[in-house]
């Protein structure tokens, strides 16, 4: 099947031998300002990102989209950078200063370069001291010097991707850094007949359009009640307006958009200004393969197509006051329908949508999921993150359901295939098999999440050592047998354990460019990696610790998503009142967050039994004196003034310094009526 979409996809396409015209021209341009000879004597301030001026980095990032996109992410991708506050970031902990690292990286530039003009391929996947790290910008620069050697993509996870879709031999790739990859990748398609003759960029555009690692679902609204929409179909591209901000390619990060859009149109409404923001950003960075709904209002569809390579073209040429637009390749055998009310829909003309509600919405086959739209969106923003680092970490105050919501996740994802909404990259199927949970604890050490010596008895009832594969190992042992499916480890009280001196070397190697790189074990001497379909999802307390206190390395590494308690799911009456579990909840959240601050709330799972709320006032009598309580009164440090100011009145004697505790142990009527003195007024 795979074989006759190929055929058919390279059938489609018109002239693919030809490097497109726009790709041919700015790579004219660029090589007229960077010659390969210019790089032995470029300077410092004409390299680096940051300054506002069009640097060789930002040409590369911002100039370059039809040569292939490293755009996104930090400067950090190019390892030394212009930070706003006028300081160049790098690594001090290899240089004295920015000028001592530049000096390293353009020998080293000079020096890949040279090796690729001579074909020496695997010598330009051997490690150097700065440029090793930065794979996405040397990767561009090899294509750019060299389009007849290399393909234009860049990073090491969607080559990874590609070279698994299309069943190339690991042999070729794995435990290789990206230039193998992206030889690899070459080879394939300089190897079949269908491709041979292609131009590099034809296809690189046809394979993220039609075989993209990781896909986007989007409503995007052309015009009010869709005015625009003959003129997006009939020039293949959608279009929105917000025009007085100019080409959003000129801007380097969301921030300065943002100060942008509230100078011109939202000066009093800071939180307003950077919606609209991010929704003109998230339009600038729709990639290639992502599906875009066109909408008009709440109850119609007019067109569903797929972003096409060309991108984000910011269109002067336009007479209509919509220039901002994305090329779109639309399917041509839909026809508009209507659907039921999206309500979110009123006040947003770019919106992400999960993979099923797009599919929903589009699909003439009924999908029925057993997720809620919230957790939908929630768990489409896990995925996105996953793809991304590789690992991810949801934090927030206790009892929000964190441990919860990761377990779900890979039960959502699960569903997910079971729908055909994954690709054929990624299989889950037995769950037991590729799934892990661990809990960190202070005692939890390398050893059991590596390897180390354990105590064992020999035949002859003698106590000896013998080295044994920790559970992350065995994990990744398993996830490297079995490419084709993503494993998982969950972390629990990822901030309990010292997570340095648990991951040790491996704090490196799970970076998502750095999957596949080889180290040698310390005890067992042995090479290990960690493959691109291991993933990690931790949970983290911030009633314990802060974020803030995080180690930096840490931080770098992982993506991290709040999860903060949820009213929506307690709006549920107390037995014999006229308050609800959220009433309750969102009072002792209020007092907490003037008092110990927002990572010290009390979360919705507190009030829940079975994935439902609570219905008896005898299960509330005893989570508030036995699960809640005791939290809050360590939070007060036995301050009982305090205590009682935020659990109630009428639950604390403050002159014995004590609970009371025939309010608990009594009537009913007692506990309902100091619930109702005490939370009737957040109504």
């Amino acid at each position: 099947m795979l074989e006759q979409k190929l055929q058919d996809i390279a059938k489609s396409i018109s002239n693919p031998q030809s490097m497109p015209a726009d790709a041919h021209m700015i790579r004219e341009d660029f090589l007229k300002f960077y010659p390969k000879e210019k790089w032995q004597s470029m300077t410092l301030e004409e390299f680096a990102i940051g300054s506002g001026k069009q640097t060789a980095c930002w040409w590369l990032e911002f100039n370059m989209q039809a040569l292939g996109s490293i755009r996104g992410g930090s400067a950090q991708k190019f390892q030394i950078y212009l930070a706003k506050n006028g300081e160049y970031v790098y690594d001090m902990d290899y240089f004295d200063s920015a000028q001592a690292a530049w000096e390293t990286m353009r020998r080293e530039i000079v020096e890949m370069l040279d090796l690729a003009g001579q074909s020496k391929y695997e010598e330009l996947d051997r490690e150097n001291q700065i440029l090793y790290r930065a794979n996405a910008f040397r990767m561009k620069l090899l294509f750019i010097y060299y389009p007849d050697r290399f393909l234009p993509i860049y990073s090491i996870n969607h080559l990874y991707h590609f070279l698994k879709f299309f069943e190339v031999p690991s042999s070729k790739w794995e435990k290789k850094s990206v230039v193998s990859a992206n030889r690899a990748l070459w080879e394939f398609k300089n190897e079949n007949p269908l491709f041979k003759d292609w131009d590099p960029i034809v296809f690189m555009q046809m394979i993220y359009e039609h075989f993209p690692p990781t896909r986007g679902y989007w409503k995007i609204a052309p015009g009010p009640k869709a005015s625009i929409w003959d003129e997006c179909i009939e020039n293949e591209y959608i279009a929105i307006g917000w025009d007085e901000v100019g080409d959003l390619s000129n801007y380097s990060s969301l921030a300065d958009l943002k100060k942008k859009v509230q100078m011109l149109f939202y000066r009093d409404s800071p939180q307003m200004a950077g919606r609209k923001a991010r929704e003109l950003w998230n339009f600038y960075n729709l990639k290639p393969g992502d599906r875009v709904l066109a909408n008009d209002g709440q109850t119609r569809i007019v067109g569903i197509g797929t972003v096409a390579e060309k991108g984000y073209q910011f269109r002067e040429d336009l007479i209509h006051e919509y220039k901002h637009t994305v090329a779109v390749n639309w399917d041509k055998d839909f026809k508009p329908r209507e659907i039921a009310s999206q309500k979110d829909w009123f006040s947003s003309t770019v919106k992400s949508l999960s993979d099923r509600l797009f599919m929903e919405l589009t699909s003439d086959k009924p999908v029925i999921s057993n997720f809620t739209p919230q957790e939908e969106s929630f768990f489409s923003r896990m995925e996105q993150l996953l793809d991304q680092k590789g690992q991810i970490i949801l934090y927030g105050p206790p009892g929000t359901g964190k441990t919860y919501l990761a377990r779900k996740y890979i039960d959502w994802a699960q569903e997910k295939e079971n729908l055909g909404l994954l690709e054929d990259t990624r299989k889950f199927k037995a769950r037991r098999e590729n799934v892990e949970l661990v809990t960190f604890h202070p005692s939890f050490n390398y050893e059991d999440f590596m390897e180390g010596f354990k105590p064992s008895e020999s035949e002859k009832g003698q106590i000896t050592f013998k080295l044994e594969q920790g559970i992350f190992r065995v994990l990744c042992n398993r996830a490297e047998a079995d490419p084709k499916r993503p494993y998982f480890l969950i972390i629990d009280e990822l901030n309990r354990g010292n997570v340095a001196k648990i991951f040790g070397e491996l704090l490196t190697v799970i970076e998502k460019d750095k999957r596949g790189v080889p180290v040698r074990l310390p005890q067992s001497k042995e090479w290990f990696s960690i493959s691109s379909n291991v993933y990690i999802i931790a949970t983290m307390n911030t009633a314990d610790r802060s974020i803030k206190l995080l180690d930096a390395a840490l931080k770098r590494r992982f993506a991290f998503i709040e999860v903060l308690p949820d009213a929506g799911l307690l709006d549920v009456p107390v037995e014999n009142t006229n308050i609800t579990l959220a009433d309750i909840m969102n009072g002792l959240n209020l007092k907490l967050r003037e008092v110990v601050g927002r990572d010290k709330q009390i979360g919705h799972a507190y009030f829940m039994r079975n994935d439902a709320p609570i219905t008896t006032i005898n299960d509330l009598k005893l989570i508030y004196r036995y699960e809640i309580i005791p939290l809050i009164q360590e939070y007060c440090y036995d301050e009982y003034q305090q205590l009682a100011d935020i659990i109630g009145a009428d639950f604390i004697d403050t002159d014995l310094e004590e609970i009371i505790e025939d309010i608990f142990e009594g009537s009913d009527d007692n506990f309902t009526l100091a619930l109702i003195s005490r939370f009737s007024a957040q109504r």
